[in-house]
């Protein structure tokens, strides 16, 4: 990996946002459905890391002007199945360009919340950190027999709002319990908020974690 040379992925639209001090620390960033990478450029300035590379990665469907992950109309299983072998072989793309599985962090919010745990936990090396704002997992019954051989070492954050008007906490809660019963390190956190990401307590709570465990300053 070159210092603050942008990663090439196959398969996916990509933006990367370079840290301001040379890292080999990277943050990939996965949209809800209906935005883009457009909507988290403000990332690098609202966590404030000096060492922290980004990569905002664009969902492969398109969308009423921004782009979707999986189909919510129908069926949404193959979608889900073709967008993670996507993460998944860009995180094997990173490590061939030299970005260390251990210095990899995954961020979802809502879709991108789903498709960061449905990869990670699935990803054959142990990623650095995963959080996971506002989202649910879809294969929560196969992801007893398809856990990767180091996703119980992946510190993963959960996030949800308690009156979320799109993705009820009830749902993500039972879900998140039943995880940790398989053994995921998975620190769950509700917030007074909507679909939306909570500018102070979480906002500061995810600083907190990422510093934690991808070591960002």
């Amino acid at each position: 990996m070159r210092a603050n040379l942008a990663p090439e992925i196959k398969g996916l639209n990509t933006v990367f946002l370079p840290a301001s001090r040379a890292s080999g620390k990277l943050l990939l960033v996965l949209h809800g459905l209906g935005d883009s990478s457009n909507g988290y450029e403000f990332l690098p300035d609202f966590l404030g890391f000096k060492n922290l590379n980004y990569l905002l990665l664009n969902a492969p469907d398109p969308y009423f002007g921004g782009r979707s992950w999986f189909e919510i109309d129908g069926n949404p299983g193959p979608g889900i199945l073709r967008s993670r072998k996507l993460l998944l072989d860009a995180i094997h793309d990173l490590g061939e360009q030299g970005w260390k599985a251990g210095n990899i962090g995954l961020f979802g919010f809502s879709q991108g919340a789903l498709m960061s745990m449905d990869a990670g936990f699935r990803a054959p090396e142990r990623l650095g950190a995963i959080v996971a704002i506002s989202g649910f997992v879809f294969f929560l019954e196969e992801l007893t027999l398809e856990l990767g051989p180091r996703a119980k070492e992946i510190p993963t954050l959960a996030t949800h709002g308690t009156f979320d008007p799109l993705l009820p906490i009830d749902h993500t809660r039972k879900q998140i319990t039943e995880m940790r019963k398989l053994g995921l390190d998975i620190r769950w956190k509700e917030y007074a908020k909507d679909h939306t990401i909570e500018p102070q307590r979480e906002a500061g709570d995810i600083r907190a974690f990422l510093r934690e465990t991808l070591h960002v300053e």
